[in-house]
């Protein structure tokens, strides 16, 4: 899918880390909106990738949102380039 929109919550947002993230306790997917406002998710991992299934009203704005990758491996704080991601305002 080549265009996203405000709303939308049939998407999942994944990151590759390049790293593995079997023993990591903590991981999230850090956001910012279009306004500044920042926020995060609670994570799923499988091998080297971060994904969080978005839900009704978590893409609340439409503009330029900004993804990044956190997680916490043997008490260390690991962060992923940070993603950005143009979401469109739908005709409806």
């Amino acid at each position: 899918m080549s265009q996203v929109f405000k709303g939308q919550s049939s998407l999942v947002i994944s990151l590759d880390t390049g790293i593995d993230l079997a023993s990591a306790i903590n991981q999230k997917i850090l956001f910012a909106r279009p306004n500044g406002e920042k926020g995060e998710w609670t994570a799923t991992k499988s091998g080297t990738i971060l994904s969080y299934q978005l839900q009704a009203g978590d893409i609340n704005r439409d503009g330029m949102w900004s993804f990044q990758a956190y997680a916490e491996i043997a008490g260390k704080i690991h962060f992923g380039e940070i993603v950005q991601r143009l979401f469109l305002k739908p005709l409806k």
